[in-house]
């Protein structure tokens, strides 16, 4: 998938469904391969991550549809990995060190990818990078919030 597609009110339905048809048919693959552990893991973290999460900076899904998508996916990918398809999510997608096996949560990985780009010019001190300086402190400002608004949404969900 080179670029992905949006709708004219800026929808991402089909970019989704893009999507998640590469990213069942990759999980299948992985699912019905011969690969050992340790190479499932690479395939898992360096092939499918990527190109699952590869329109993620450009469009946005909901949480639900994100959610559903991960757990097919995990049912396919946990035997190959080594554990359980009924593996419980929060054992899944924990940090390895509390226990959990250390999977990427893709709702989480869509909402790093829309705020690298953020990061990415205010670090380099672009144009652009000079103008969301300017613009978040009165986002801040205009939302009434005493939290900044790019570090915590919960009840919040107007900004």
């Amino acid at each position: 998938m080179l670029g992905c597609c949006a709708g004219p009110q800026g929808a991402s339905k089909a970019s989704l469904e893009h999507a998640a048809k590469l990213a069942m048919k990759r999980a299948a693959a992985i699912c019905s391969s011969g690969l050992g552990h340790k190479c499932a893991w690479q395939h898992c973290n360096g092939i499918f991550l990527p190109s699952a999460a590869y329109s993620f900076a450009v469009s946005s899904a909901k949480e639900s549809k994100l959610e559903k998508l991960q757990s097919r996916v995990a049912r396919l990918h946990l035997p190959r990995l080594g554990y359980s398809r009924s593996t419980p999510k929060a054992a899944a997608h924990g940090p390895a060190e509390h226990g959990g096996l250390g999977l990427k949560d893709l709702c989480l990985e869509q909402g790093l990818a829309a705020l690298e780009p953020i990061v990415k010019h205010l670090r380099a001190s672009t144009e652009a990078g000079k103008l969301i300086s300017i613009a978040l402190p009165w986002s801040q400002h205009a939302a009434g919030a005493s939290k900044p608004i790019l570090e915590d949404k919960i009840g919040r969900a107007h900004v």
